[in-house]
């Protein structure tokens, strides 16, 4: 049930994102990768690291639950945050010749 939660917090998470990047990032599958990579990695770990889940994967908590969306999240703020926009002015550097 919990690796079902990290597909769906995931998807959703990666297709808001490609909503707010529009015409520049990953494309829809790509963002949606990002976000259930994201989530099931901070989903699983998360938890573990924080003491509240012994490694089991088959339970949903609430813990569980806030880690999905937490890792989710920051993975794409971080995505769109760093791709950069299409069309934008480009700096040139001089070679001097």
């Amino acid at each position: 049930m919990l690796v079902l939660s990290w597909v769906v917090v995931g998807v959703v998470a990666g297709a808001i994102a490609h909503l707010i990047l529009r015409d520049r990032g990953y494309e829809w599958i790509g963002e949606m990768l990002v976000g259930v990579s994201a989530a099931s990695v901070a989903g699983a770990i998360g938890p573990v690291v924080l003491g509240v889940r012994t490694g089991s994967v088959d339970l949903l908590s609430d813990v569980g639950l806030y880690c999905t969306v937490g890792g989710a999240a920051v993975a794409l703020a971080v995505l769109v945050w760093l791709t950069p926009r299409r069309g934008g002015q480009v700096s040139r550097v001089s070679t001097g010749s």
